[in-house]
């Protein structure tokens, strides 16, 4: 881990305040009902907040129902997981760490990894977000996303404000395609993630998103190998 960053849990008020105003920031919203059972994660550069995201515990498939995604996103089809689930949210990136992504990207991830391993976690779950409501410019993204649609977990539908992914036609230009899809979606899909098939427009946060799953046996050893030694190097106690 480089050496001017850490990761660590928030504890304090003054933690919770700093947490609320980068995510307020970067979302248009602050606190909601999850957060008081939620673990929030910062990632700090020296001083300076570059990240946050929160954690929720589910003993099992059959309670994933009763978190964030549950609202948006029919989970009945997870009750035969009979293993803990975690479930990432409300993930935002400080705009002054532009051109550093990847490296606050792979200190989250790293996060995840050491709660997942604490937890004995089978599934890392939650909403991957494209910014507006308005499909249109995110077309191709969504074409790019059709091959990565779970062949094996069933995402019911609850809201009327959704866009079946299965009906669009794949990209003209992938790359530019593949650009255009958010970094934590992309990082997510780098470890064998998969998604929806459809997507939900959310006009409370003015967002298009995904459910989104990584199946933690099935990341690739060397990717897992790497997040785990970098994970060794978080205390998230």
């Amino acid at each position: 881990m480089a050496a001017d960053y850490h990761v660590r849990r928030a504890q304090t008020a003054q933690d919770m305040a700093r947490v609320m105003a980068l995510r307020q920031a970067r979302f248009g919203a602050g606190r909601d009902e999850f957060d008081a059972r939620a673990t929030q994660i910062m990632v700090l550069e020296g001083a300076d907040l570059r990240a946050t995201f929160r954690l929720m515990e589910y003993a099992r498939g059959a309670d994933m129902g009763a978190g964030y995604a549950g609202q948006f996103y029919d989970l009945a089809g997870f009750s035969a997981l009979d293993q803990p689930a975690l479930e990432l949210g409300r993930f935002c990136v400080d705009a002054d760490a532009a051109g550093r992504e990847a490296d606050v990207l792979r200190l989250c991830f790293a996060a995840m990894a050491g709660m997942v391993d604490r937890l004995g976690a089978a599934l890392l779950f939650g909403c991957a977000s494209f910014a507006g409501c308005d499909p249109a410019p995110h077309m191709p993204a969504f074409g790019l996303l059709k091959p990565h649609i779970s062949p094996h977990w069933a995402v019911g539908r609850k809201d009327k404000h959704t866009l079946d992914l299965t009906d669009i036609s794949a990209p003209a230009d992938p790359m530019a395609a593949l650009r255009s899809i958010p970094p934590l979606l992309r990082s997510y899909l780098a470890i064998g993630g998969w998604v929806s098939d459809h997507a939900v427009q959310d006009f409370t946060l003015g967002t298009i998103h995904v459910f989104t799953g990584v199946e933690v046996g099935r990341i690739p050893p060397q990717r897992a190998q790497a997040l785990r030694a970098l994970a060794g190097q978080i205390d998230l106690s």
